[in-house]
């Protein structure tokens, strides 16, 4: 059991954000380094209490490259709620 799969089981978003999170995660999944689809997935977990998922989404796309101006500020703000 990884150590994230804790933070995992608890997270219980609400119906409404699966809109926001699902486009997202497909775009995220034939675009890796989509950074404002990683933004909406950041925003969407720092907004449903899982702090934890938000920063570890936000380190993964720092390693992506690119533009990161677009994700600084929603990681920033996902992350320390």
């Amino acid at each position: 059991m990884a150590w994230y799969d804790e933070i995992v089981e608890r997270w219980k978003p609400s119906r409404g954000w699966r809109e926001t999170f699902l486009p997202a995660a497909k775009r995220v999944a034939n675009k890796p380094a989509d950074m404002k689809a990683r933004c909406e997935i950041m925003m969407m977990l720092g907004d449903t209490h899982a702090t934890e998922l938000a920063l570890i989404v936000c380190l993964y796309a720092r390693t992506l490259g690119g533009d990161q101006r677009s994700c600084r500020r929603t990681c920033t703000s996902a992350c320390s709620i």
